[in-house]
C-alpha cells in the first residue's frame, strides 16, 4: 500500500507571518495538534505543534497575539512522498521518532501528512504500528 492511499490531503496550513493566536485557533476548530508551515506556493517550510505554543512562547511569558510562527516552528522536518509504501513511512518515522509524517511532492510542496493514526486504521497493519510507537518512544543514546 502507498501513503498516498491513506494520508489526509484536506490539511490546514498556515505561513511564517501568522501568529500563534489565529494558529491555536485553527488547531481547535480542526482538532489538530499540528499545522503545517509552507510559503504561498505551499511549499513546506516547517511544522508547529500545541506543544510549541505552549512551550516555546506561554511558558516564556510571550503573547501569542505578536508572536509569529517563524519565532517557533521547526524547521527542516523529516518528509515521505506519495509514492512511498507503508513500511518503509513506518521505518522513517521510527528512524526519525517521529508520529507525524508530511507528505511532499517532487517540488516540496505538501500535498499530505499521514500520522500513525492514519496507519493504525488500517487493521492489516497492527504490527507495524505497534513497532513503529515502539521505535518512536524508544530512549535512544547518542
Amino acid at each position: 500500500m502507498k501513503i498516498k492511499e491513506i494520508m489526509n490531503t484536506d490539511l490546514k496550513w498556515v505561513t511564517p507571518n501568522t501568529d500563534l493566536k489565529k494558529t491555536a485557533e485553527i488547531m481547535e476548530k480542526y482538532d489538530v495538534g499540528v499545522v503545517p508551515v509552507c510559503n504561498d506556493n505551499k511549499v513546506l517550510l516547517g511544522m508547529v505543534t500545541d506543544r510549541d505554543i505552549v512551550i516555546r512562547n506561554i511558558a516564556l511569558g510571550k503573547d501569542p497575539e505578536t508572536t509569529l510562527v517563524k519565532d517557533i516552528m521547526t524547521e527542516n522536518v523529516k518528509t515521505g512522498t506519495p509514492n512511498m509504501s507503508l513500511d518503509e513511512a513506518c521505518d522513517a518515522m521510527s528512524e526519525w521518532q517521529i508520529r507525524r509524517l508530511p507528505i511532499v511532492d517532487h517540488e516540496e510542496k505538501l500535498v499530505g501528512l499521514v500520522s500513525l493514526g492514519d496507519i493504525a486504521l488500517d487493521c492489516d497493519f497492527d504490527i507495524e504500528v505497534s513497532q513503529c510507537l515502539c521505535d518512536i518512544c524508544e530512549c535512544r543514546d547518542e
